[in-house]
């Protein structure tokens, strides 16, 4: 309490104090701080140095101490984020204002301050010089392990240190490129590329080529340079630096590495005179181990754990909810893995020299030691670090029991054995991060062993292999190699895997002939090699593709088209099909890889509607049988839209036997997904399938009988009439529905009861119905080109009259209102009319059989009409002046100020927060999942990222539902139909946890229709599944592993009526839009709006301005200033309005400031802006390959708590197919179109990230993003082909002989068409792979030059001011 107390009261004390008397302040504060009794709270958290730093950080303007002071209280007091935030301020000059005070204080930006940063014309940000700032800052960073917080620093610095020497010598700016473009290869683990530059640099600098480096620049590439020798092992190098330059930490860990162990024991001693460390005690130890001073290692353990662990109480707490806050522990995590290896070396050292007695033992420790290996995508210095170690231990183990290998071989080559494998990995590591000359030396000491084991020479060959194959130069050394070993110590599976890596290097190196024969020996061995077929289906893929272009080709010259492919085309994918079906049976994990890629081929061939099936669809329907049927429930929804496609075609019947596979083992994913196509198809609510019920249902299910009774009569007449067509998607999807309810009808009457029940609960709101109607109707008539001083345009009056009409169900006026006479006497009526009309709907809720969203729509449609039917009518109506001259100003008042009364009603409903579920549904309160042998599990959970079988403890079954329902602002996107509130449910599952689900629910279809709005859930339902096969590919790259870059914008979803979906969200009470965000600072601060003054003194509508109210002081302006002043550009005035509302009516630090209300931390803080900003960084890339549109402040939803971020719209424009063979458009840019602007990056967001986060995360995010999807640009593209051929099917845009020139093109080239121009628009930021050192710093200077480029392009006023105003780009 004392630590808010004052953190709260210091700074605003600190603010009423003048100039002077807080300058006076900044000594005694300074001397308050240096004191030596701090040192006895170091440990505890919090603490008052904390308290003092924290009041410090949140006052305004924030005192100048000492930059090395506040290093060393970070460091020394665990005030690491808080010392980060004042040394920010203080590198860039100022404040920064999106970075309040955990405790909520809320101040002003610092009123003798510039800018936290300065944005230049081209968009760049800048920051002031302050060298000793920088340092330590710099330092802080490397302390926490922020790598990229630190190399964006430096960049910055540089580019600070450009400018500020623009008058020196020439050369500068060559300078600061290659120093920036070294730091950008470092960054990205270009190791070698890397070196090369720091080296040119200096020895540029030291022949005086370019101007005199400062100090801090000649240390960064000094130190840069020993990083680099570092990862590439040059261990030579570094020990003879430290050496010279007496650097002993440097002396220390590299001299034992060359067996140079007098220095190192000389170095560690002086070194531990100086202080003890942790590092030192574990060196110390190693020591030890090698002196055969055994005894001494556990007190040595001991030390250095203890030092460890205070090392550990000293960093920053890890963040609860956000996946990046352990960053900071990683480095301790590697010490104590060394430590315990040190101690289990030490007893290897005592077993050896009884080893017979002791072997056991010797193994366990050494099997142990395989089990423990870092991870793939960690850096290479913890590899060489662990691997270091253990073949110096592994020398020590040969020595000792080199008298045994004659007698008993394998107890005296143990070592060997465990060397040659861990040689291995080491390698394979090493190639994994592109170190292929540095994995090469490593794989060199395979041949200074006396003895490997086979499995071992087969590793090491294939590795070998491997190396020569990304360089087209080395192919003859790889199949060389190949060729040398014999084959007939190795299994039929070793010798199949070198007949396939044969095969793959003769297909690089055109000898098609020679790898097709490699392949098929390969498979001939052993039918279970996965790797074997799949490189044989690659074979003939690439085949087929090559022969379709050059048809293509062909027929383009010959001014022909015919849709048919030759016959040798499709035999070349028949092949790669059984070949892909058959890796699939050996091997399930590369399902991911290659089901896309099958499910393409075989829908991109399929025959037309009632026709006999091709061979390439029987190759596929026989092959899949023999597949698990677990591996199609991620595709599941992509064979529904096949169906739905052409229902009559042998793919559909394929795959509804597929489906119904599903039914058996996994009946509740395929029931949801069932119900949600039945219920599209039917145009009405589900109905249960008339099927005969066998087994007895339990005691809560005996209403839902009497119900499905009641319903399979009440529905079998429409149910007849939708399934007349005996191949229609209905009837199919209804068998397959019948075949859930045949095999599991206790489970689907629970289902029902579930889903019946959610859709109860989810009720719209009456006034959320109209607040999203209004607002859609008010955005298209800002959206007209000239929306002021003229008539109002028959689209928006046919949109008033329809929602008129589906809404209030009144054509005509509503009757009058009663007179005064009768008034009190028609109120008492009224009252017992309602009173009974209750009684009478509470009747109909109990009877399951009836629709429970038509009763609910029935109510919310007489609570509409009492209150707004009048109003509504004469309004919007019934106003004979809307054919007048400026009536649409009278509009847009008009729906702004219905939109302001009914956002009123709605923030009350949000500051509810809870009801009570039984409100609404008794049922769902004593409803159990667990009731009966067939349990209903908490739904979705195991429908994304399914990579392999899941496992049944992963089927969580619902237990029960919490009986409070929560209330959160939904995305109020224009084009999605959502309402203003959403409900929100907790669900307790069998394992203890409970999971938050929200009931997104859209308006109602007939509504959309007058609104001429099209619902885009199975759109972001199938958004989500793409993002889910994106993460499986970031998950296999170093860079992004490594980093832990990940898409959190996939929450899981399922339907559970027409309009209505179930979507997770964990703690939702944390989230909103970015719109929402801006109205409470409006409120909170209603002074600061110009808007909201013009407001009340010309309209008194609100209290304070909204988006809306924006958007048409934005428009009535540009017609004021463009009709006064007509030789203005338009783009000038765009501008000048711009930077208008965005510095009176957005307050810069206003998602900051909420951000805060909710961390309990700076350290939180500090990790939840950082997510945010990767997240960001991740959609937009996706929105640049997608073509996404814009997303409005109300589509982008944050976690404050989690740094998640949620884009309700990402999907692509309107479809449409190019011109011409040269346009690569392959997207309608005409509706909500960004123009030039790539992506979202206004100044709000901007500031919020922060100028050292947006080039140091938001940059290197990107730039690892498009590293790891270029390498598997072949696995992206099959994502997308699937993502395309749904989504444009289903959003309406399947007839595209109307939109093009091309009438005789088939659905799937229109749809490879497109997807191939959202790879065009991806192909500047996703480059191959580059192993040579020589190739990659160009690479990157182009790579990181377009995303900079972008960057630029998203950020820039001019471009900002073009953006629609509908997206506010002013927020």
């Amino acid at each position: 309490m004392m630590h808010h107390l004052w953190t709260t009261i210091f700074p605003a004390a600190f603010g009423k104090l003048s100039r002077d008397e807080q300058n006076k302040l900044t000594g005694p504060i300074v001397t308050l701080l240096s004191k030596e009794y701090h040192n006895k709270q170091q440990l505890l958290d919090p603490n008052v140095v904390q308290s003092l730093l924290e009041a410090i950080s949140s006052c305004v303007p924030i005192p100048r101490i000492p930059a090395p002071a506040i290093k060393y209280l970070a460091k020394t007091y665990n005030a690491w984020h808080v010392g980060i935030r004042i040394l920010e301020a203080t590198a860039a000059g100022s404040q920064f204002p999106s970075q309040t005070s955990p405790s909520g204080t809320n101040q002003p930006a610092a009123a003798d301050s510039s800018s936290s940063h300065n944005i230049s014309p081209d968009g760049h940000v800048t920051a002031k010089a302050d060298d000793v700032s920088y340092d330590s800052l710099a330092e802080l960073y490397t302390a926490l392990n922020e790598d990229d917080m630190y190399y964006g620093l430096w960049r910055l610095r540089l580019q600070d240190s450009n400018e500020s020497s623009s008058d020196s010598a020439s050369g500068g700016d060559d300078e600061t490129s290659n120093c920036r473009q070294g730091l950008y290869l470092e960054q990205h683990s270009m190791w070698q590329a890397a070196q090369d530059q720091w080296l040119s640099l200096m020895n540029r600098a030291e022949l005086g080529n370019i101007r005199p480096a400062t100090k801090q620049e000649a240390t960064l590439w000094e130190d840069r340079y020993l990083q680099c020798a570092r990862r590439l092992t040059q261990w030579d190098l570094l020990t003879d630096y430290g050496q010279h330059q007496g650097q002993l930490d440097l002396l220390v860990d590299s001299a034992w590495r060359v067996g140079s162990w007098n220095q190192m024991k000389e170095a560690a001693h002086r070194q531990a005179a100086i202080g003890e460390s942790h590092t030192n005690r574990l060196h110390l130890g190693y020591i030890a181990i090698n002196e055969n001073r055994t005894g001494d290692v556990e007190g040595l353990s001991q030390q250095a754990i203890a030092l460890g662990l205070r090392k550990w109480l000293s960093m920053p707490h890890n963040v609860d909810h956000v996946s990046s806050s352990y960053m900071a522990h990683i480095p301790l995590l590697h010490f104590f893995q060394h430590v315990i290896e040190l101690q289990e070396s030490a007893q290897v050292i005592k077993d050896v020299p009884n080893p017979s007695a002791k072997f056991s033992e010797i193994r366990n420790v050494l099997l142990m030691w395989r089990d423990r290996l870092p991870g793939l995508w960690e850096d290479v210095t913890v590899w060489h670090d662990i691997m270091c170690w253990r073949q110096q231990l592994f020398g020590l183990v040969n020595l000792a029991l080199a008298p045994y290998v004659e007698v008993n071989p394998t107890l005296g080559n143990v070592g060997h054995y465990e060397n040659a494998w861990a040689i291995n990995r080491w390698a394979k590591a090493l190639r994994q991060h592109g170190l292929i000359d540095v994995a090469m030396t490593v794989f060199s000491r395979m041949a200074t062993l006396p003895t490997i084991p086979t499995d071992e020479v087969f590793q090491s060959k294939c590795f070998e292999a491997v190396c020569y194959l990304p360089t087209p130069a080395h192919w003859p050394l790889g199949l060389a190699t190949l060729n040398t070993p014999d084959l007939e110590y190795f299994t039929p599976f070793q010798r199949a895997e070198l007949f396939r890596m044969k095969g793959d290097f003769l297909h690089r190196m055109g000898a098609l002939e020679e790898a097709n024969q490699q392949y098929a020996t390969a498979v001939s061995l052993t039918d279970s090699a996965a790797k074997a077929w799949m490189g044989w289906g690659y074979f003939f893929d690439s085949q087929y593709v090559q022969l379709v272009q050059e048809i293509s080709e062909n027929q383009a010259k010959s001014g022909k088209s015919d849709p048919d492919l030759a016959p040798e085309a499709l035999s070349w994918a028949e092949n790669s099909m059984r070949s892909y079906m058959h890796a699939l049976r050996c091997d399930r994990n590369l399902a991911p890889r290659l089901l896309p890629r099958a499910l393409w081929l075989v829908e991109s061939h399929a025959p037309q509607a009632n026709t006999s099936p091709t061979a390439l669809v029987d190759a596929f329907v026989k092959d899949s049988q023999s597949l698990p049927s677990w591996m199609w429930l991620p595709y599941m929804q992509h064979m529904m839209d096949a169906i739905v496609r052409n229902p009559s075609s042998p793919i559909a019947a394929a795959f509804q036997g597929m489906l119904a596979k599903l039914s058996g083992p996994y009946p509740q994913p395929l029931y949801y997904a069932l119900r949600e196509r039945i219920c599209e198809l039917r145009g009405e609510e589900y109905l249960a399938p008339p099927v005969q019920i066998s087994d007895q249902p339990n005691k809560g299910d005996v209403d839902m009988t009497d119900a499905k009774s009641q319903s399979t009569s009440s529905g079998s007449s429409s149910s007849s009439a939708s399934s007349s067509s005996p191949s229609s998607p209905l009837r199919i999807f209804e068998e397959l529905m019948s075949s859930v309810w045949q095999q599991h009808a206790t489970l689907a009457r629970q289902l029902d009861q579930l889903t019946e029940s959610l859709t109860r609960v989810s009720q719209v709101y009456p006034d959320d119905l109209l607040l999203t109607s209004l607002r859609h109707i008010l955005l298209q008539c800002l959206r007209l080109p000239t929306c002021l001083g003229m008539e109002v345009p028959q689209h928006i009056k046919d949109m008033l009259k329809g929602l008129n009409e589906v809404v209030f169900g009144l054509p005509v006026a509503p009757p009058p209102a009663p007179t005064a006479k009768g008034k009190g006497r028609d109120k008492e009526k009224e009252k017992e009319k309602e009173r009974e009309r209750e009684r009478e709907r509470e009747r109909e809720r109990s009877n399951a059989a009836l629709n429970a969203e038509m009763n609910w729509d029935e109510v919310r449609l007489e609570q509409i009409r009492a209150k707004y039917a009048t109003a509504f009518f004469d309004d919007f109506v019934r106003d004979e002046k809307q054919t007048a001259a400026g009536s649409m100003d009278r509009l847009l008042d008009k729906l702004r100020s219905w939109i302001a009364t009914l956002r009123n009603k709605s923030n009350q409903v949000l500051s509810l927060r809870e009801w009570r579920v039984d409100r609404l549904s008794s049922s769902l309160v004593q409803f159990r999942g667990s009731r009966s042998a067939d349990h209903v599990d908490v739904p979705a959970l195991t429908l994304l990222g399914l990579e392999k079988e899941p496992p049944s403890d992963q089927h969580v079954t619902l237990d029960r539902i919490h009986p409070d329902i929560g209330h959160v602002r939904a995305h109020e996107g224009d084009g999605d139909g959502n309402v203003g509130v959403d409900r929100a449910v907790r669900m307790y599952g069998s394992n203890g946890k409970m999971y938050s689900f929200i009931l997104k629910r859209t308006l109602p279809t007939s509504v959309l229709a007058k609104l001429g709005q099209k619902v885009m859930t199975r759109t972001n339902a199938r958004t989500t599944d793409l993002l889910c096969g994106l993460n499986h590919l970031l998950a296999k790259h170093p860079e992004t592993a490594r980093r832990g870059i990940r898409f959190f914008n996939m929450p899981h979803s399922v339907s559970v009526s027409r309009n209505v979906r179930l979507t997770q969200c964990a703690m939702y009470w944390e989230y909103d839009t970015l719109a929402g965000v801006w109205l409470a600072d409006l409120r909170a601060h209603p002074s600061q709006s110009a808007i909201t003054a013009q407001i009340k003194d010309r309209e008194g509508l609100a209290s304070c301005a909204t988006p809306e109210d924006s958007l048409v002081y934005f428009r009535r302006q540009m017609l004021e200033i463009t009709t006064a002043q007509p030789t203005l550009s338009r783009a000038e005035v765009r501008q000048t309005l711009l930077r208008e509302i965005a510095g009176r009516d957005v307050t810069e630090n206003a998602l900051g400031r909420w951000v805060n209300q909710g961390v309990r931390s700076t350290s939180q803080y500090y990790e939840v802006r950082k997510e945010a900003t990767s997240q960001l960084a991740l959609h937009a890339w996706v929105a640049l390959a997608l073509g996404a549109v814009m997303p409005t402040p109300s589509q982008i939803a944050i976690g404050r708590l989690t740094g998640n971020v949620q884009i309700s719209n990402l999907y692509p424009h309107e479809y449409r197919l190019p011109a011409n063979d040269d346009d690569s458009m392959q997207l309608d840019t005409d509706k909500n179109s960004s123009g030039t602007i790539p992506f979202r990056l206004t100044p709000s967001l901007r500031s919020f990230m922060g100028p050292v986060s947006v080039e140091g995360v938001f940059l290197s995010h990107m730039a690892s993003v498009s590293l790891c999807l270029g390498e598997f640009s072949d696995q992206l593209h099959n994502l997308l082909l699937l993502y395309v051929m749904d989504d444009m099917h289903d959003r309406g845009a399947s007839n595209m002989a109307t939109m093009t020139d091309k009438p005789s093109s088939s659905y799937t080239d229109q749809v490879a068409s497109i997807v191939s121009g959202m790879m065009h628009r991806a192909r500047d930021v996703t480059p191959g792979v580059q192993v040579q050192s020589d190739l990659q710093r160009p690479q990157m200077e182009a790579l990181m030059g377009a995303l900079r480029d972008l960057i630029t392009s998203a950020s820039s006023p001019a471009n900002l001011a073009l953006m629609d105003p509908t997206c506010h780009p002013w927020l």
